[in-house]
């Protein structure tokens, strides 16, 4: 997992700062988020490889050469204390649970940023690290049919709920417990 300097805080900070003059009412996400994080990281002195346009299943950036990331912004649902995340569509697997069991236990490191509150003044991200490993360890067989979706629970207590109806789109309830967190920023 790559460690995350606090210069990196300090810039992306003042990136959001500066989405924020331009969007007063619309929260930091997806390919935005993305580039906001990729800005903070080069000027925090990391070596960055990011290609928005790439839809990279495995990726969403490379860290000095060797640390392959996933950025999601996420939601925190206080009554549970997890974040909730959604990640690729895995239609291409054709429903074959073997080989989407065997890519998801192949996740990357991901950088999760998330708005603890939906009520507040303020726009607040939370910045918080998942190792890869939290998102491992199912088995192909273990998949349990709840509704329309598909759900299993890993040993860090990890909830992963495949959706069909959503051309299979893996959605991820982590336990906040499970995710090191690098910072909370606040900008009005």
């Amino acid at each position: 997992m790559i460690n995350l300097s606090n210069n990196f805080i300090n810039y992306l900070e003042e990136n959001l700062t500066d989405h924020h003059k331009l969007y007063k009412k619309i929260r930091c996400k997806a390919e935005n988020l993305e580039e906001l994080i990729v800005r903070s990281l080069d000027s925090s002195g990391y070596n960055v490889d990011w290609d928005p346009a790439s839809h990279d299943k495995i990726k969403d950036i490379v860290v000095n050469n060797i640390s392959n990331l996933s950025i999601k912004s996420g939601t925190f649902n206080n009554k549970k204390k997890n974040i909730k995340i959604s990640g690729h569509r895995l239609g291409s697997f054709k429903s074959n649970f073997k080989e989407i069991t065997d890519y998801l236990n192949k996740s990357t490191d991901t950088i999760s940023v998330y708005n603890p509150g939906k009520n507040f003044k303020k726009h607040t991200y939370v910045i918080s690290t998942i190792s890869k490993e939290k998102f491992a360890g199912l088995k192909s067989d273990a998949w349990i049919k709840k509704g329309a979706a598909f759900n299993q629970t890993n040993a860090f207590n990890v909830k992963f709920s495949l959706r069909p109806t959503m051309s299979w789109q893996i959605w991820w309830e982590i336990p906040v417990s499970q995710a090191e967190l690098i910072g909370t920023i606040e900008i009005d």
